[in-house]
């Protein structure tokens, strides 16, 4: 399983380290998402 980006109380941050945290976050669904492709993939395989 990936790991869980902890995220700091945002209301604390500056914009820079709100653009840092948006970045992070979306490699993260990115990951999530070719992991769930490849996850759908393998199990469809295994159906048909």
């Amino acid at each position: 399983m990936a790991a869980v980006i902890e995220l700091p109380d945002l209301e604390t941050l500056d914009a820079e380290q709100l653009r840092q945290a948006v970045r992070q976050l979306a490699q993260q669904v990115k990951f999530n998402q070719a992991l769930i492709d490849k996850l759908t993939h393998e199990n469809g395989m295994r159906v048909a």
